[in-house]
């Protein structure tokens, strides 16, 4: 956020806002520090912010799910999740919608298309962002539990349109 910060050329030292700096350095984040996304899911993502619309999404072609995602041998399922914000800095609140993919068999069988796309308000003007993660999970008897290790599980902003 500091490196942003220092993007504010509109007001003086001290006093400079985040809101008014380069929002697209945010662009690539990560959210794991244990866990680039690009190591878990090496897949094609292609990601878009529609401002008309409102539609955060992003699209993967079909992909092979044990050739592609890094998981724990324990995994059966994965689901991908995506993270859509506005964000207002002027009143400091941010409005963010979290949207899933269905849950998906971690296996050898091609996927279709995946695509995932969070509805945020049509023609904001606020900064968009837009944030992809993904989910592992493990089915025993019908019921999914959740994979919960760091060092698979990762999120990443993928887009910013501010």
């Amino acid at each position: 956020m500091l490196r942003i910060l220092r993007t504010d050329q509109s007001n003086l030292k001290g006093f400079r806002q985040v809101g008014a700096g380069d929002l697209s350095l945010l662009r690539d984040f990560e959210f794991n520090g244990r866990q680039e996304l690009g190591r878990t899911l090496e897949a094609e993502v292609t990601p878009s912010i529609n401002r008309v619309t409102g539609d955060l999404k992003v699209t993967l072609p079909s992909f092979v799910p044990k050739e592609s995602i890094k998981a724990p041998e324990i995994t059966t399922h994965f689901r991908l999740v995506v993270i859509g914000q506005e964000l207002d800095f002027l009143s400091n609140t941010v409005i963010a919608k979290k949207t899933f993919s269905a849950y998906l068999p971690w296996d050898i069988t091609a996927t279709g298309a995946v695509t995932v796309t969070a509805a945020m308000t049509p023609n904001s003007t606020l900064p968009l962002v837009l944030s992809l993660g993904i989910e592992l999970w493990q089915e025993v008897l019908g019921v999914k539990y959740h994979v919960l290790d760091n060092s698979f599980n990762a999120c990443k902003i993928m887009a910013v349109d501010a």
